[in-house]
C-alpha cells in the first residue's frame, strides 16, 4: 500500500520544471508590465491569474470568488483610477469574461443536453454569436464589445448548471450575497449622511460630466462599492428579498438586517426597485412554505401585490413631498425622498413617474423585433454603439426581454422569451425540491430582477442571475438534497 503513494523521480523533476517555468514566466510578465507602466493591465492580470489559479483546485470557490469581484470592481477601478491614472481601456472589466470563458468552454466542448431550458440558452448564444457580426450595429468592434456584456454574463449559466450545486447556491447567498449587501448598503449610508471618500469624489468629479443618473435631484446618489447607482440599488434589493425569504426558509436570524436593506432601497431613490421588492414580498409570504402554483395561491399573491401597492401610494401621498427639482439647499435624504415620493404617489403621471414611458419602451422593444427580423446586432443596445460610432437609433429599452428583440432580432427575443418562463417554471419547481433555506431565496432573487437579468453594464447582477438561473437545471439536484438528507439524520 505503501508504494501506491510514492511518486517516482522523474514525476518529482517534471513537476518542479512545470512550477519553475510557470513561475518564472509569470514572474517576467509581470516585471514586463511594471516596467512599462501597465499598472492596469497589471492588476487585470494578477486577479484572474490569481482566480484561475483557484479554479484548477476548486472550481466553485473560484465561481464564488469571482462573482465577489464583480461586485467589488466599482471600488477598485475607482482606486486604481486615483493611484495611476484613468486608463483609456478598463481592462478589469475583463477579469470576470476571461475568468467566465475558461470554467465554460470545457463545458461547451462536452455538453449533453436533455431540458428544454439549457437547448433554448445554446440556441441563443448561438444566436448572440451571429449577431456580433450583424452590419446595421456599425464596426465589428460594437459587436465583440456586445458580446462582453451579453455573451459573457450567458456563460454564467453553464457555470451555474454544471457547478451550482444547492451547497454551493447556499454558500453563494450566505456567505457573499447577502453580507455583500449590508456592506454596501452601510457604505451607502456614508455616502448619504457623512460624504465621499477621496477616491470617490475623484471619480465623481470626471463620471459626473457624462452619467446624468448619478444625480437624484441636485445631490448625488449612493452608489457604495458598485459600478454604478444602479447596480447597488439593485444589490440592495437582492439582498432584502434574500432575507425576507431566509426568514421563512428557517434562517431567521438574516431577517435582522432587512431594515437596514431596505432603508438602502429607499436613500437609493431606486422607485422600480421598491415596487419589485413588494411583489417578491408578496411571492415570498405566498409560497413561504413552498406550495405548488395553483389558482387560488395566484390569487394571493395579486391580492397581497395590490395590498402592498396601494398602501405605499398612500404612504407616499400622506408622508412624502412632490419632487421638486434640483435644489442646493436640499440633503441627499430629502432629494431622495423627494423623488420617491413623487413616483410611487402619482404612479401614472409622467410629471413625476417613468412608468408609462419604460412600458412604452418595452413594448416598441418587442415590436421592432417583428419589423427588423435579424436585429440590430449585438452591440446596439450597449454603451459600445455611442462609444465606437456604431448605429444608436436604437438605443436600450432598459429591460432586457425588449432588448433582446432589438439586438437579436425575432428569433432571439422569442428565445429568450422562452428562457425567461421556463426559468420561472423551474423555479417553481426547485421550491418542491430544494430545501426553503436555499430555493425560497433563489425564487425571490429571480423574480425581483425579472426584467434585467441580461442588462448591458450590471456585470455582477447579470452573472449573478444567469448563474441562478443555471443552478435550477443542475443535474443531480434530487440526489444532492437526498444525500445531506442522509448526512444530517446520521448525525443524530
Amino acid at each position: 500500500m505503501r508504494a501506491s503513494f510514492t511518486i517516482s523521480q522523474p514525476e518529482r523533476i517534471q513537476s518542479a520544471s512545470v512550477m519553475w517555468i510557470g513561475g518564472l514566466l509569470f514572474a517576467s510578465i509581470l516585471w514586463f508590465l511594471m516596467l512599462h507602466g501597465q499598472f492596469n493591465f497589471l492588476c487585470a492580470f494578477i486577479i484572474a491569474s490569481g482566480l484561475i489559479l483557484v479554479s484548477l483546485y476548486d472550481k466553485a470557490a473560484a465561481i464564488l470568488l469571482t462573482l465577489t469581484y464583480l461586485f467589488l470592481m466599482g471600488d477598485l477601478r475607482r482606486i486604481l483610477a486615483v493611484t495611476v491614472g484613468q486608463p483609456a481601456q478598463d481592462l478589469l472589466l475583463l477579469v470576470g469574461p476571461i475568468v467566465a470563458f475558461v470554467l465554460a468552454f470545457p463545458l461547451l466542448l462536452r455538453l449533453r443536453l436533455s431540458d428544454g431550458l439549457s437547448k433554448a440558452m445554446l440556441a441563443l448564444l448561438a444566436v448572440m454569436a451571429l449577431e456580433i457580426f450583424n452590419p446595421k450595429q456599425g464596426g465589428l468592434t460594437v459587436g465583440l464589445s456586445g458580446a462582453l456584456f451579453y455573451i459573457a454574463p450567458v456563460l454564467w449559466f453553464w457555470l451555474g448548471r454544471r457547478y451550482g450545486s444547492p451547497a454551493v447556491v447556499e454558500k453563494l447567498l450566505y456567505l457573499a450575497i447577502f453580507p455583500l449587501s449590508l456592506l454596501a448598503a452601510l457604505l451607502g449610508f456614508v455616502q448619504t449622511f457623512v460624504g465621499f471618500l477621496p477616491y470617490e469624489q475623484a471619480w465623481i468629479d470626471v463620471a459626473s460630466k457624462t452619467y446624468t443618473a448619478l444625480y437624484i435631484g441636485g445631490s448625488i446618489r449612493p452608489f457604495g462599492f458598485s459600478v454604478s447607482g444602479t447596480e447597488y440599488a439593485v444589490l440592495l434589493m437582492l439582498g432584502a428579498v434574500g432575507v425576507a425569504a431566509a426568514y421563512f426558509g428557517s434562517r431567521p436570524k438574516w431577517a435582522v438586517i432587512f431594515p437596514i436593506l431596505i432603508t438602502g432601497v429607499v436613500l437609493a431613490s431606486g422607485r422600480t426597485a421598491v415596487i419589485r421588492v413588494i411583489f417578491t414580498l408578496a411571492f415570498v409570504w405566498t409560497f413561504r412554505k413552498g406550495q405548488r402554483l395553483r389558482p387560488k395561491k395566484l390569487l394571493l399573491l395579486l391580492s397581497f401585490t395590490l395590498l402592498g401597492l396601494v398602501g405605499v401610494v398612500l404612504i407616499a401621498s400622506r408622508f412624502g413631498t412632490p419632487d421638486a427639482g434640483p435644489s442646493a439647499k436640499n440633503s441627499v435624504v430629502n432629494d431622495a425622498l423627494a423623488h420617491q415620493a413623487g413616483g410611487l404617489a402619482h404612479p401614472l403621471d409622467p410629471r413625476y413617474s417613468t412608468a408609462g414611458l419604460h412600458g412604452g419602451m418595452l413594448w416598441s422593444g418587442i415590436l421592432e423585433g417583428f419589423t427588423y427580423p435579424i436585429g440590430h446586432g449585438l452591440g446596439s443596445t450597449t454603451e459600445a454603439a455611442t462609444k465606437f460610432g456604431g448605429d444608436t437609433d436604437t438605443g436600450s429599452s432598459e429591460l432586457d426581454i425588449s432588448d433582446m428583440f432589438i439586438g437579436l432580432g425575432l428569433i432571439g427575443g422569442l428565445l429568450y422569451l422562452y428562457i425567461v418562463v421556463s426559468a420561472m417554471r423551474r423555479s417553481l419547481e426547485y421550491l418542491q425540491t430544494v430545501r426553503l433555506s436555499v430555493s425560497l431565496p433563489v425564487a425571490a432573487l429571480l423574480i425581483s430582477s425579472l426584467g434585467s437579468w441580461l442588462i448591458g453594464g450590471q456585470y455582477s447582477t447579470s452573472a449573478l442571475m444567469l448563474f441562478l438561473v443555471g443552478a435550477l437545471s443542475y443535474p443531480d439536484i434530487k440526489q444532492s438534497e437526498d444525500t445531506r438528507t442522509m448526512h444530517i439524520r446520521s448525525r443524530f
